[in-house]
């Protein structure tokens, strides 16, 4: 079975590869821009296990430039990222030209949409509805390929949902074995929303009690673990708390999902108080910072760890540690560390580290802005050794609170 897949960012990447390794030819279509993160050895995205499965199966996929070659494919699926702005506004240009390009094709393969639209773009393609999918994609930056290759389930919108699915695209998602969900296009693409809306409410939930967890003396790291093992919210919930909502995917769905109750004359109340409590937490490291800032106006040396918006992803979008970086680089030096970000430009107050130790070093602040796991093995003792000054906000609890105790350091954690 041959399948097409026509966008190279990072879903089309991650979806071209898996596919290969389930057993498929695959032709993965990009543009210049997309095919030059591509060569015979390496995908030059941060992904873990991603190009060691690359390698193994590189010989079952054909990258290219040229559109018309997905015409050779028993499956296209549009696999183009849709990118966002910093409110999270939807640009689909990018998806629709290509659909355009597909839809002159003479022979109708079967077209299945993977990228992330609104309820409603699906149906208006022109194209034959007993041809026409949309999918729903479930990917975490940072774990993409372990959940490509072995999803909880299948979600697949239909013209109706009484319409039975092509018996090839069937064939092609039971490699997959996972049950696979049959619905309308709209019920699809809403689905997609309604899983990120319940993956904000926890983690708007989550910061909340976090935050009044610290104000009475409750210690939310105590609680989090009597909450997984209630069945009703389950051992995999966002229970960890954070620094709002970011990355873009998140962002984006909020923000559709806040139009298209706008334009019902619905109220949105509760999609603006999660916005505003997301911005509340991505400031929350910049305003402890300024209180400590205060109280100790001979602070001129900032350490940062973590610049990415979530670990294991190379991804900066709407990130928290670009944004803060933004507001103090003028005003201290700031020495960075991240284990997969190298660059950020030429600024004379901004020094990238080669290690973390290194960026430790004549720090009077230390803040972890990316819970990446090599941060977890920072010592007291090195941190006392090698910084000057006796300050750490740590965000996500990396380090864990109570090694703080009586260590003449001081802890900040939400």
């Amino acid at each position: 079975m041959k399948i097409g897949f026509a966008g190279l960012s990072h879903l089309g990447i991650i979806a071209s590869v898996v596919s290969a390794a389930k057993g498929c030819n695959v032709i993965a279509y990009g543009d210049y821009f997309e095919l030059k993160k591509i060569n015979l050895n390496k995908i030059d995205i941060t992904e873990p296990k991603l190009n060691e499965l690359y390698f193994k199966n590189k010989k079952k996929i054909k990258f290219t430039n040229r559109i018309k070659d997905l015409e050779k494919t028993d499956i296209i699926y549009i696999s183009k990222d849709v990118f966002t702005d910093y409110r999270g506004n939807s640009d689909l240009t990018a998806v629709k030209q290509i659909i355009k390009k597909i839809t002159l094709f003479k022979s109708k393969k079967i077209l299945v949409i993977l990228s992330q639209v609104p309820p409603g773009f699906t149906r208006r393609i022109v194209w034959p509805s007993n041809k026409l999918y949309y999918q729903v994609e479930t990917l975490i930056f940072g774990e993409a390929v372990y959940r490509a290759l072995k999803p909880e389930r299948t979600i697949i919108g239909c013209s109706n949902s009484s319409d039975k699915i092509n018996i090839k695209l069937k064939k092609y998602l039971n490699l997959y074995k996972c049950p696979i969900l049959k619905m309308k296009y709209e019920s699809a693409e809403l689905t997609k929303i309604s899983i990120n809306m319940f993956l904000i409410s926890s983690i708007t939930t989550t910061n909340e009690l976090a935050e009044i967890s610290k104000k009475i003396g409750a210690n939310w790291s105590e609680i989090s673990p009597a909450l997984r093992l209630d069945k009703r919210i389950g051992k995999y919930a966002y229970l960890n708390p954070g620094l709002g909502i970011s990355g873009g995917n998140l962002e984006r769905d909020l923000n559709t999902i806040t139009k298209i109750y706008k334009s019902n004359n619905m109220d949105s109340k509760l999609f603006k108080f999660w916005q505003d409590k997301s911005n509340y937490y991505r400031n929350w490291a910049l305003r402890i910072f300024k209180d400590v800032s205060k109280k100790n106006k001979k602070i001129s040396n900032i350490t940062i760890l973590g610049l990415t918006y979530k670990a294991n992803t190379n991804s900066l979008k709407n990130s928290p540690s670009i944004m803060m970086i933004n507001k103090l680089k003028g005003k201290y030096k700031i020495k960075l560390y991240d284990p997969v970000i190298k660059y950020l430009g030429k600024n004379k107050n901004l020094t990238m580290a080669e290690s973390k130790i290194d960026a430790l070093k004549d720090s009077e602040v230390l803040l972890i802005m990316t819970p990446w796991k090599e941060f977890k093995n920072l010592s007291l003792n090195l941190i006392r050794k090698v910084m000057i000054g006796n300050i750490v906000i740590d965000p996500y609890g990396v380090l864990k609170e109570k090694n703080f105790i009586n260590s003449k350091l001081n802890y900040f954690t939400i």
